[in-house]
């Protein structure tokens, strides 16, 4: 039997997703370093974005903030760029309604249009 993979570990968080087991979706992508053989033993995009499925599906807000620092020291690319997008609109909505978040910022669009249109 061969030692299990980053794709094994991914479809198992992703599992753990759907069943609304968010923290052992957790342990399994800290388990993940230890268990699978180098150089494809460290989480990726796929990895991270279902573990921040399971925080989502289980009201985990902070939690997935914690996921968020720990794909900033991961490499760059446009799938951790897509899962980042996704997670922290998911945050800021699961905190609190956009509406209230920009209520302070419309005032200021809105004098600056004017300000513009009458140069």
């Amino acid at each position: 039997m061969q030692p299990p993979d980053r794709v094994s570990f991914n479809t198992a968080i992703a599992a753990l997703s759907r069943g609304g087991q968010w923290r052992k979706a957790l342990e399994l992508l800290d388990e993940m370093p230890r268990v699978v053989a180098p150089p494809r033993n460290t989480p990726d995009a796929h990895s991270f974005g279902a573990a921040i499925s399971a925080c989502e599906r289980g009201g985990q807000p902070d939690v997935a903030l914690g996921l968020f620092h720990r794909m900033q020291v991961r490499k760059r690319s446009k799938a951790f760029a897509l899962t980042w997008y996704r997670a922290l609109t998911w945050y800021f909505l699961r905190l609190s309604s956009l509406r209230t978040y920009f209520e302070p910022w419309k005032a200021v669009g809105t004098r600056g249009r004017g300000s513009l249109a009458a140069r």
